[in-house]
Protein backbone atom coordinates (compact mmCIF):
# COMPACT_ATOMS: atom_id res chain seq x y z
CA UNK A 1 0.00 0.00 0.00
CA UNK A 2 1.18 3.73 -0.66
CA UNK A 3 0.44 6.88 -0.35
CA UNK A 4 0.10 9.85 -3.07
CA UNK A 5 -1.56 12.99 -3.85
CA UNK A 6 -3.83 12.91 -6.67
CA UNK A 7 -2.97 15.41 -9.45
CA UNK A 8 -5.05 18.45 -9.52
CA UNK A 9 -6.78 18.23 -6.54
CA UNK A 10 -3.66 17.18 -4.15
CA UNK A 11 -5.60 15.27 -1.86
CA UNK A 12 -4.33 11.98 -0.22
CA UNK A 13 -5.17 8.69 -1.73
CA UNK A 14 -3.94 5.21 -1.06
CA UNK A 15 -2.31 2.82 -3.59
CA UNK A 16 -2.75 -0.63 -3.57
CA UNK A 17 -0.51 -2.61 -6.12
CA UNK A 18 -1.42 -6.09 -6.90
CA UNK A 19 0.47 -8.68 -9.03
CA UNK A 20 -2.34 -9.71 -11.10
CA UNK A 21 -0.33 -13.20 -12.27
CA UNK A 22 0.15 -13.91 -8.69
CA UNK A 23 -3.57 -14.05 -7.68
CA UNK A 24 -5.18 -17.19 -8.02
CA UNK A 25 -9.18 -15.75 -8.27
CA UNK A 26 -8.54 -12.68 -10.69
CA UNK A 27 -12.42 -11.93 -11.22
CA UNK A 28 -12.95 -11.56 -7.61
CA UNK A 29 -10.70 -8.84 -7.78
CA UNK A 30 -12.56 -7.30 -10.77
CA UNK A 31 -15.79 -7.63 -8.92
CA UNK A 32 -14.33 -5.99 -6.09
CA UNK A 33 -12.90 -2.88 -8.08
CA UNK A 34 -16.77 -2.62 -10.18
CA UNK A 35 -18.86 -2.66 -6.38
CA UNK A 36 -15.92 -0.34 -5.62
CA UNK A 37 -17.32 1.99 -8.07
CA UNK A 38 -20.72 1.72 -7.49
CA UNK A 39 -20.70 2.34 -4.05
CA UNK A 40 -20.15 5.63 -3.29
CA UNK A 41 -21.07 6.43 0.15
CA UNK A 42 -20.17 8.62 3.15
CA UNK A 43 -19.25 5.39 5.07
CA UNK A 44 -17.78 3.18 2.73
CA UNK A 45 -13.80 3.81 1.41
CA UNK A 46 -14.30 5.97 -1.83
CA UNK A 47 -12.73 4.28 -5.41
CA UNK A 48 -10.71 6.80 -7.38
CA UNK A 49 -9.54 5.09 -10.34
CA UNK A 50 -7.44 1.68 -11.41
CA UNK A 51 -4.54 1.15 -13.62
CA UNK A 52 -3.05 -1.98 -15.35
CA UNK A 53 0.51 -1.34 -15.68
CA UNK A 54 3.32 -4.47 -16.41
CA UNK A 55 1.03 -6.93 -15.02
CA UNK A 56 0.36 -5.28 -11.56
CA UNK A 57 -3.16 -3.80 -11.11
CA UNK A 58 -3.29 -0.35 -9.35
CA UNK A 59 -5.55 0.63 -7.61
CA UNK A 60 -6.34 4.42 -6.24
CA UNK A 61 -8.55 5.01 -3.12
CA UNK A 62 -9.48 7.23 -1.01
CA UNK A 63 -6.74 7.80 2.00
CA UNK A 64 -7.52 6.93 5.69
CA UNK A 65 -4.94 8.73 7.26
CA UNK A 66 -6.80 7.69 11.24
CA UNK A 67 -5.84 3.77 10.17
CA UNK A 68 -8.03 1.37 11.11
CA UNK A 69 -10.11 0.73 14.15
CA UNK A 70 -8.04 -2.45 15.37
CA UNK A 71 -5.36 0.27 15.49
CA UNK A 72 -7.53 2.71 17.74
CA UNK A 73 -8.21 -0.60 19.86
CA UNK A 74 -5.33 -1.99 20.31
CA UNK A 75 -3.84 1.21 21.80
CA UNK A 76 -7.24 2.75 24.05
CA UNK A 77 -10.29 1.76 25.56
CA UNK A 78 -13.25 3.17 23.98
CA UNK A 79 -15.78 4.28 26.09
CA UNK A 80 -19.60 3.33 24.96
CA UNK A 81 -20.67 6.18 23.49
CA UNK A 82 -17.56 5.92 20.65
CA UNK A 83 -18.27 1.96 20.23
CA UNK A 84 -21.73 3.53 19.66
CA UNK A 85 -20.87 5.79 17.35
CA UNK A 86 -18.49 3.59 15.40
CA UNK A 87 -21.54 0.71 14.61
CA UNK A 88 -24.06 3.32 13.55
CA UNK A 89 -21.75 4.35 11.11
CA UNK A 90 -20.70 1.05 9.82
CA UNK A 91 -24.12 -0.18 9.69
CA UNK A 92 -24.54 2.87 7.75
CA UNK A 93 -22.24 1.73 4.93
CA UNK A 94 -23.90 -1.86 5.21
CA UNK A 95 -27.33 -0.38 4.62
CA UNK A 96 -26.05 1.38 1.52
CA UNK A 97 -23.88 -1.89 0.56
CA UNK A 98 -27.26 -4.00 1.32
CA UNK A 99 -29.58 -1.59 0.11
CA UNK A 100 -28.00 -2.09 -3.67
CA UNK A 101 -27.86 -5.82 -3.28
CA UNK A 102 -24.07 -6.46 -2.16
CA UNK A 103 -23.05 -8.35 1.09
CA UNK A 104 -20.02 -7.40 2.67
CA UNK A 105 -18.84 -10.99 4.78
CA UNK A 106 -15.45 -9.52 6.13
CA UNK A 107 -16.92 -7.08 9.30
CA UNK A 108 -13.90 -6.67 11.13
CA UNK A 109 -12.01 -3.87 12.75
CA UNK A 110 -8.84 -4.13 10.31
CA UNK A 111 -11.80 -3.22 7.56
CA UNK A 112 -12.96 0.06 9.44
CA UNK A 113 -10.80 2.60 8.55
CA UNK A 114 -10.67 6.12 10.15
CA UNK A 115 -9.97 9.32 9.21
CA UNK A 116 -8.82 12.49 11.97
CA UNK A 117 -11.84 14.37 11.31
CA UNK A 118 -13.92 11.40 12.32
CA UNK A 119 -15.14 9.73 9.17
CA UNK A 120 -15.65 5.98 9.47
CA UNK A 121 -15.76 3.68 6.80
CA UNK A 122 -15.58 0.25 5.63
CA UNK A 123 -13.00 -0.84 3.97
CA UNK A 124 -12.22 -4.70 2.25
CA UNK A 125 -8.10 -4.59 1.82
CA UNK A 126 -7.30 -7.89 1.15
CA UNK A 127 -6.70 -8.98 -2.74
CA UNK A 128 -8.62 -11.95 -3.94
CA UNK A 129 -11.38 -12.87 -1.35
CA UNK A 130 -14.32 -13.69 -1.65
CA UNK A 131 -16.05 -10.49 0.34
CA UNK A 132 -17.92 -8.59 -2.12
CA UNK A 133 -21.22 -10.83 -3.44
CA UNK A 134 -23.70 -9.68 -6.34
CA UNK A 135 -27.06 -10.50 -6.06
CA UNK A 136 -26.61 -12.60 -9.03
CA UNK A 137 -24.12 -15.19 -7.53
CA UNK A 138 -26.24 -16.06 -4.11
CA UNK A 139 -29.56 -16.99 -3.82
CA UNK A 140 -32.34 -14.89 -1.27
CA UNK A 141 -31.69 -17.24 1.53
CA UNK A 142 -27.85 -16.92 1.16
CA UNK A 143 -28.56 -13.29 1.23
CA UNK A 144 -30.69 -12.84 4.73
CA UNK A 145 -28.29 -15.47 6.29
CA UNK A 146 -25.30 -13.15 5.18
CA UNK A 147 -27.17 -9.79 6.63
CA UNK A 148 -27.08 -11.77 9.92
CA UNK A 149 -24.01 -12.38 10.74
CA UNK A 150 -22.51 -9.68 9.57
CA UNK A 151 -24.26 -7.57 12.07
CA UNK A 152 -23.96 -10.77 14.70
CA UNK A 153 -20.15 -10.43 13.83
CA UNK A 154 -20.45 -6.66 13.91
CA UNK A 155 -22.10 -7.04 17.82
CA UNK A 156 -20.02 -9.73 18.77
CA UNK A 157 -16.32 -7.90 17.90
CA UNK A 158 -18.19 -4.53 20.03
CA UNK A 159 -19.06 -6.60 22.61
CA UNK A 160 -15.69 -8.76 22.67
CA UNK A 161 -13.23 -5.36 22.17
CA UNK A 162 -15.20 -3.74 25.47
CA UNK A 163 -14.92 -7.14 27.44
CA UNK A 164 -11.24 -7.94 26.80
CA UNK A 165 -10.51 -3.86 27.95
CA UNK A 166 -12.90 -4.23 30.27
CA UNK A 167 -10.64 -7.25 32.50
CA UNK A 168 -7.33 -5.79 31.47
Amino acid sequence: MYTAYQVGSNHSVAIKQMNLEQQPKKDLIINEILVMKESRHRNIVNYIDSFLFKGDLWVVMEYMEGGSLTDVVTCNIMTEGQIAAVSREVLEGLKHLHANGVIHRDIKSDNILLSMNGDIKLSECRAASDVWLRPAHVNLRTRLCARQVSLRTLCACCALRTLCHASC
